[in-house]
């Protein structure tokens, strides 16, 4: 059984010509533990514990092979155990990598550190540092790392997918086309610039570029119109638990749950505070709180701060259960839509308030209080019985629904959405330049290096996400194969 450990990131200056190990993951005496190198010196480190050259006789690339371990200098046998050699550029860093696969015991994995810290030229990696060389030897780049992050710590099956395809590049592909059009748009003003005069460069070129931003402004604006699915996939839907007093929000968190988080009782107002806990409903990740009890008037000061303190959570919520006495959700003759209105603003939510635009799952309790199960029209209400624990297992099943719905559960959807802040950050500043260009280029006799300026400010904040830059290079090579500049 293998468990991961993460990594921060270290200054590229002090790793350059070093060569590093590290245990990248193990689980105790009955597991594996996996103690990788990297570097120039990775096959000092093999012949050193082998006591055999690699080669593609006796330890050929990418097989494993069943070796002896020895100390180089005491000579002990450490253990016997599997080595992998991974010839640069192909291996995970970009460098001689390789793999020494031993048993999982706390005495033979400091054997065998103590015996790679032994060999002149070698060090323990600092954190981070295995990725750090990635990126620098340009096999990940920034979005791939963050997925493999995502990876190492994900605890649903929804966070696990999502980061396996940022990880595997679905999400890098998307930016690398659009940092292409905006490669070709740049080269095409920078070379109109340059070459005008020479009239070898077509007036529709200018038109085409033009055209290319508004479908670049397009794509990027319904790409941060997600209502941030990926950024709840990856951090947890927000959930937030309201209703009336003691109608028993706190009974219906512990049945989600499973465990008694809350305190149950029957007097009224005994939760205050925010009661937060975080888990997976079928594989989707929730953050789901239990708040103070709603209504209009107190006099106690303490509850009035629960019920503003619940108020506040439920607007930075994504969604909201609402949890309602059964008899008078069956004494109104409203629609569900009006009953919903009418019973927030009875808890002192009025219609300006923003968690009237949440996404509301109305929940039904006390159905052992009435004569038999209701049976309404409406199959967005749940009815349930907290007390007899009825009706939970269809509360779930509405909750997963609304889960689905709200995070885009699809192949595409998962990979075609900013899954973190930082993206959102930098691609609505990039929005934001490519509408200044936009104005700025539709003016009459407008200056191309101004207007350039701005297509270079935008493409510099896409190049921020992946951490990749253009290189001037790549930039002249694309001018004069894109143009017929042939003087």
């Amino acid at each position: 059984m293998l468990m991961g450990i993460s990594y921060l990131l270290t200054p590229i200056r002090r790793i350059s010509n070093t060569t590093i190990f590290a245990l990248s993951s193990g689980f105790g005496k009955c597991g594996v533990a996996v103690v990788r190198v990297s570097g120039p010196e990775t096959k000092t480190a093999i012949t050193s514990l082998t006591k055999t050259v690699p080669s593609t006789k006796n330890l050929k690339p990418r097989y494993a092979s069943l070796r002896k371990l020895w100390h180089p200098k005491t000579n002990d046998l450490i253990d016997k155990g599997l080595v992998l050699f991974f010839p640069a550029p192909h291996s995970f860093t970009g460098e001689d990598c390789c793999e020494f696969q031993v048993h999982g015991s706390p005495a033979v994995v400091s054997a065998i550190c103590d015996a790679l810290n032994s060999i002149d030229g070698f060090r323990p990696a600092l954190a981070g540092e295995f990725a750090k060389r990635a990126f620098r030897n340009e096999k990940l780049d920034l979005i791939e790392i963050e997925g493999l992050a995502d990876l190492i710590h994900a605890e649903t099956d929804i966070q696990r997918k999502q980061a396996l395809l940022q990880a595997d590049g679905a999400l890098s592909s998307v930016y690398a086309e659009w940092r292409q059009t905006l490669l070709r748009a740049v080269a095409c003003f920078e070379a109109y610039i340059d070459f005008a005069e020479d009239d070898d460069i077509e007036p529709e070129t200018i038109n085409q570029v033009q055209s290319d931003v508004d479908k670049l402004i397009n794509e990027i604006e319904r790409f941060l119109n997600d209502s941030r699915k990926g950024e709840m996939r990856r951090n947890g839907v927000k959930t937030a638990i309201l209703g009336e007093p003691n109608v028993g929000k706190s009974s219906f968190m512990n049945h989600i749950c499973q465990k008694p988080i809350s305190i149950v009782a029957s007097i009224e107002g005994t939760t205050r505070d925010i009661v937060e806990s975080s888990f997976n409903i079928a594989g989707f990740p929730v953050v789901i709180a239990d708040t103070a009890g709603l209504r209009h008037h107190t006099h106690d000061p303490i509850e009035k701060e629960g019920i503003q303190r619940a108020k506040q959570y439920a607007a930075e919520a994504d969604l909201i259960i609402l949890i309602v006495d059964v008899n008078k959700l069956l004494a109104s003759d409203m629609s569900l839509h009006e009953f919903k209105r009418k019973h927030l603003n009875k808890m002192g939510i009025t219609e300006d308030n923003e968690i009237m635009q949440k996404e509301i799952i109305v929940i039904a309790n006390k159905c052992d209080l009435v004569d038999k199960t209701p049976v309404m029209q409406d199959n967005d209400i749940v009815f349930v019985s907290c007390t007899e624990n009825h009706g939970i297992d269809g509360a779930l099943k509405k909750i997963e629904e609304t889960l689905r719905q709200l995070t885009d559960y699809s192949p595409l959807g998962l990979a075609h959405v900013p899954p973190n802040e930082r993206h959102r950050q930098f691609l609505v500043k990039c929005l934001q330049h490519l509408r200044e260009f936009k104005t700025y280029s539709s003016s009459d006799g407008f200056d191309f290096s101004i207007a350039a300026v701005y297509l270079r400010e935008s493409q510099h904040q896409l190049e921020n996400i992946s951490g990749r830059t253009i290189h001037i290079e790549e930039m002249y090579d694309f001018i004069f194969k894109q143009f017929c500049i042939g003087k």
